[in-house]
């Protein structure tokens, strides 16, 4: 994959902007490679829909948002929900269900929103 900085959409001036969503088929990072977003932001949401080797880094240490996640913020306007950034994944023997919605991912930014809403409901 190489070096790899990716651009934060929706910046708020020179930081604190959208979470960076990347959707590969496969993905590598190798060794001695990194990969990273170049400004502060609402996180990085990477999916992969075959095989992911990290043999380089994945960081996004001194990236996070320095915002309150409680107002409105990204380009979705709306607060982080009170129960936090939620996302759903299959437990063997578990009976719990959740419905997939954007709602999930309030706070994050359209393209995280449209992105988590079209995941299977649980």
């Amino acid at each position: 994959m190489a070096n790899v900085t990716y651009t934060v959409p929706s910046k708020n001036g020179s930081y604190d902007g959208d979470m960076v969503v990347k959707q590969y088929t496969s993905m590598t990072i190798d060794a001695g490679d990194t990969v990273t977003v170049y400004a502060p932001c609402r996180g990085l949401f990477i999916l992969v829909q075959g095989d992911c080797t990290i043999n380089g880094t994945l960081s996004m240490l001194g990236k996070g948002a320095g915002v309150n996640p409680g107002s409105s913020g990204g380009s979705d306007n709306n607060p982080v929900s009170g129960n936090g950034l939620r996302f759903a994944f299959l437990k063997a023997g578990s009976t719990e269900s959740l419905t997939q919605a954007n709602t999930l991912l309030n706070g994050c930014g359209n393209t995280a929103r449209s992105v988590i809403a079209n995941f299977e409901n649980l």
